[in-house]
């Protein structure tokens, strides 16, 4: 029972790391992007 919650907690460990190594992934480059996308607009504008 105590091997199975830490096994269980292991992976909860283990899924929350993945989900903040992808989440900052996933958050970084649309920074850019965006900037980009309001840089060119008002440049396509004029």
């Amino acid at each position: 029972m105590i091997s199975l919650k830490r096994l269980l907690v292991a992976a909860v460990g283990a899924a929350f790391a993945v989900l903040a190594v992808a989440g900052t992934a996933a958050a970084d480059p649309p920074l850019p992007d965006s900037g980009t996308l309001t840089w060119s607009v008002p440049v396509a504008g004029e």
